[in-house]
């Protein structure tokens, strides 16, 4: 809202951290941003969400199935106007990605995946499970590709969430072997994907 000035996550450490801002053309940072401190966020229909939330006051508090999102066009704003949150409490597992598409919001938890679309009101954004059989514990391995955004999923196959809607497409059971007989098994923690146009 106020001109010349960015918001960003200072993180790619999938770490709990909160949202900046600097100016543009200066390097100068601000954490006065009244976000909340989460693992995953994305812009939506003129909205800041975040996912995965750890209390500010305390560090021990963590909400693990939240998403919380700023007032529309204000990103500075978590408290009033249309800002709210929920708690996807009927999930399993905890928020490990989210991700904007054009006309939704996908959330990946660990076994599962939700949908967010615009609200009707009172209601901003509405919530509702996609598939309660396949997720990804591995959140960074989500990638958009021109046909939908593809996944790791825990059983180590690779998953096809197709942009023009429908459920997740396993794509890549050969890649399952050659995790499992690799080191790679061992760090997917820490694993991430890049979408390679050729």
């Amino acid at each position: 809202p106020i001109n010349d000035e960015m918001l960003a996550v200072m993180s790619t450490t999938s770490s709990y951290n909160t949202l900046m801002t600097w100016k543009a053309g200066s390097a100068v940072f601000s954490n006065l941003t009244r976000a909340p401190r989460a693992r995953w966020v994305a812009a939506f229909d003129n909205f800041v969400l975040a996912g995965n939330i750890r209390d500010v006051a305390s560090a021990q508090s963590k909400f693990v199935q939240r998403i919380q999102w700023s007032d529309r066009g204000n990103p500075f704003n978590w408290t009033t106007g249309l800002s709210g949150f929920e708690d996807l409490l009927d999930a399993k597992g905890q928020i490990q990605r989210i991700v904007a598409q054009e006309s939704r919001l996908v959330v990946f938890f660990d076994h599962e995946i939700w949908i967010g679309l615009k609200g009707v009101f009172p209601k901003t954004i509405q919530f509702a499970p996609l598939t309660r059989s396949v997720g990804t514990p591995y959140g960074k391995t989500c990638v958009q590709t021109p046909k939908g955004l593809v996944f790791l999923a825990a059983n180590l196959s690779l998953y096809l969430l197709p942009d023009d809607g429908g459920l997740p497409i396993e794509i890549g059971q050969g890649i399952r072997s050659f995790l499992r007989r690799t080191t790679l098994a061992r760090a997917l923690n820490t694993a991430w994907a890049v979408y390679a146009n050729e």
